[in-house]
């Protein structure tokens, strides 16, 4: 499944010629033997992100071959991990799923200038988490150290369950409905879920700071992560 070639965004014809962003497309897998996720049509500079969680306690899911962590869990609530990987071949972008992992995502953007950055002028990530214990994901009030992001960055907020399997995931308000790993497949296995949206001006709060995911059925522990893309130079 995925989303090829997106143009994100409204923009004056100006600024549409010199920073926009493209979704080049998103995958999403149950974790078993042999599962891999995927994207093609990937260009050197585009940044894929992988998504995974687990059921239960088994620690943090693995680290794809290439790829950085920025966010994760192994205290169950669930256990998941968030890492970044920038692509520098063109092809398709293809990343393992460990047989351990109940569901994984990949998602992979391009920017207009050719490169991508995520960190501050400390050179340190920005990002956001924030954890439940019940109810939905909900998108974090403030960013690590309230760390300013960009304006017209990418935030891509991505929203674990743990030991849930909804019918129906909505994007929290604000954000842009990307890809999602089991929803209704019948198993009692952890689901994950993505969304994006641009900032409209450089902030240290998340784009819909404290906006909810919309998830069907019952839920326990949670969590929402926000990272951050910007055009590179």
């Amino acid at each position: 499944m995925g989303i090829h070639q997106t143009l994100i965004g409204g923009y004056s014809a100006q600024a549409a010629a010199s920073k926009t962003w493209t979704l080049v497309g998103t995958d999403s897998s149950a974790g078993f033997s042999g599962a891999t996720v995927s994207v093609a049509n990937c260009q050197p500079g585009d940044q894929a992100w992988f998504g995974a969680v687990t059921d239960a306690a088994a620690g943090v899911p693995d680290l794809p071959t290439g790829y950085t962590t920025v966010s994760s869990s192994n205290i169950n609530n669930p256990d998941y991990i968030l890492a970044k990987k920038t692509i520098t071949s063109s092809g398709t972008e293809t990343a393992s799923v460990d047989a351990g992992e109940d569901n994984a995502i990949l998602v992979v953007f391009r920017s207009s200038t050719g490169s991508i950055v995520n960190d501050d002028a400390n050179g340190v990530d920005i990002f956001a988490s924030f954890t439940r214990f019940s109810g939905a994901p909900r998108t974090p009030q403030v960013n690590n150290s309230s760390r300013v992001a960009q304006a017209n960055a990418i935030a891509l907020n991505v929203g674990f369950l743990d030991d849930d399997n909804p019918s129906s995931i909505t994007a929290p308000t604000g954000y842009t409905f990307a890809v999602a790993g089991n929803i209704d497949d019948g198993a009692t296995s952890s689901s994950i879920f993505a969304a994006y949206a641009e900032t409209t001006s450089a902030s240290s709060s998340p784009p819909g700071a404290g906006n909810e995911w919309g998830i069907s059925g019952s839920s326990d522990a949670n969590n929402c992560s926000v990272v951050y893309l910007q055009h590179g130079t």
